[in-house]
């Protein structure tokens, strides 16, 4: 379903949706007065248009991601077409969906079926952020003519702790993205599997430590009470498999299928 607040207005750069579970969310409100703007900018079929396009939305089965029906309306009235002349169908509405990306178990990224790497991988990795407001990870970043966002289907944390390096309080974080955060043993947490998380940034968001990293903090690591205890910073922490995530609001593992 489309949420009613995301009736109201869709347009790129500003109103983009993305379909969380199975509810269409509007990522970025704005005020009421953009709707006269709109109707100024893309004339008045442009929200009887944009009507019919949801409701297609709200018929069809979609996979997660953010899609903007601008491209759509504006390809029509280029080619002298009446924009609600042709009926919308799924078959329509498809190709204006951007390539799902997807973080599967193993920290590998997709566009689609395509595997990323290289520079296009790094460059998704420097605009790697958290979304407080859809609880979901996206990449965003300033396109030819507009900022274009992209939201992530996950399976296991985007960011991950590729080392741990000395700093002047102790130890640091250097993340898949290239930043570096200080270790906070307070948000150090084991999964089921015995898998490592830490918090980064604030709020804590959850960065699996790849191997290497891992082995660094628990290499001395002691087995006391049924935990593993480790000493970070001088601080010695205690770490039950698979206890609650304990600092942030939102989990470092995805809920996702």
């Amino acid at each position: 379903m489309v949420q009613p607040i995301g009736r109201r207005l869709l347009q790129r750069w500003i109103y983009v949706m993305v379909k969380l579970g199975e509810d269409f969310l509007l990522v970025n409100l704005a005020a009421e007065s953009l709707r006269e703007k709109m109707e100024a900018d893309y004339g008045p079929e442009f929200l009887p248009f944009l009507s019919d396009f949801q409701a297609v939305l709200d018929r069809e089965l979609w996979p997660p991601g953010s899609y903007y029906p601008g491209g759509l309306y504006r390809r029509r009235l280029g080619a002298g077409e009446a924009p609600g002349g042709t009926p919308l169908t799924q078959e329509v509405v498809k190709p204006f969906f951007l390539e799902t990306l997807l973080v599967d178990e193993k920290g590998n990224w997709f566009s689609g079926e395509k595997r990323l790497s290289g520079r296009i991988l790094d460059f998704f990795l420097e605009q790697l952020e958290f979304d407080p407001v859809a609880r979901r990870y996206r990449v965003r970043y300033r396109g030819e003519n507009s900022f274009e966002v992209n939201y992530i289907q996950h399976r296991s944390p985007p960011f991950r702790v590729r080392r741990v390096v000395p700093s002047e309080n102790g130890a640091a974080l250097l993340i898949n993205n290239g930043q570096t955060h200080p270790l906070r043993p307070e948000t150090l947490w084991l999964d089921g599997l015995e898998r490592l998380h830490a918090g980064i940034g604030r709020p804590a968001v959850g960065a699996r430590f790849e191997e290497p990293a891992r082995w660094e903090v628990l290499r001395d690591a002691e087995m006391a009470g049924g935990q593993w205890v480790v000493t970070v910073g001088g601080r010695r922490v205690s770490l039950a498999p698979d206890s609650p995530w304990p600092f942030a609001d939102d989990p470092p593992e995805s809920t996702e299928t």
